[in-house]
């Protein structure tokens, strides 16, 4: 079964040519890839981490399910942890949002900074202990952990969509799509009626397909 990547660049391409215009399957990728980070960042919260931990927002769960990773990081850095010293630790490259940090024993970990942080670190009373922890951002996807002498904490994030790829040959002259060198963005099937209509926005191409207007119209309300 050929990927979406398929599907979707050859319903673009013949929703166009049905209007009397034209654009490259890899003009269409391209765009898809764009719309895809559209719909990623319009379903993302303004906070990361969200405040009242996982479970806050059933929908974002649901659509954005694909792309939740968890990773660990640990003094002792047993695989699959990634290394973690006096606290320190870089989130994966391609870690978009932090949905939560996650410390054994702990009741919350709340990230702070600036003003916040150096509040907490003097405060005698409600400074970070092993029960209420703390993480803050010490550089560019670069925490830090405390107290610092934790041995381990786990975080729940999203990552970024993959780039699609529509991989074509033109060894024997025309091109020829090549499925396993091809690469889905990673939604799941029922993100594609927005991807269509965010993508065919883009290539300035009006939406005549019923279940399409639909989805624009939604899109159109909830940017209002």
């Amino acid at each position: 079964m050929a990927k979406r990547v398929f599907s979707l660049v050859t319903r673009i391409a013949l929703l166009a040519t049905q209007q009397g215009g034209y654009a490259s399957n890899q003009e269409i990728c391209t765009t898809l890839g764009i719309a895809s980070q559209q719909a990623f960042n319009a379903l993302l919260p303004a906070k990361s981490p969200r405040p009242v931990g996982p479970g806050l927002n059933r929908e974002l769960d649901t659509r954005l399910a694909p792309f939740l990773r968890r990773q660990g990081y640990s003094t002792s850095a047993t695989l699959p942890d990634l290394p973690m010293t006096g606290g320190q630790f870089a989130l994966p490259a391609e870690c978009a949002y932090v949905d939560y940090y996650d410390v054994a024993d702990a009741v919350t970990v709340e990230e702070v900074s600036g003003g916040a942080l150096r509040y907490k670190l003097t405060d005698a009373v409600n400074g970070p202990t092993p029960e209420y922890p703390v993480v803050a951002t010490v550089a560019a996807g670069t925490k830090q952990l405390y107290p610092r002498d934790l041995a381990r904490v786990e975080v729940q994030f999203y990552a970024r969509p993959t780039e699609p790829v529509y991989f074509e040959d033109y060894s024997a002259g025309e091109a020829s799509y090549v499925d396993d060198k091809s690469v889905d963005a990673g939604w799941d099937e029922d993100m594609e009626p927005e991807l269509l209509v965010r993508s065919l926005r883009l290539l300035g191409l009006e939406i005549r397909d019923p279940a399409l207007m639909q989805v624009a119209a939604q899109l159109t309300a909830e940017s209002l």
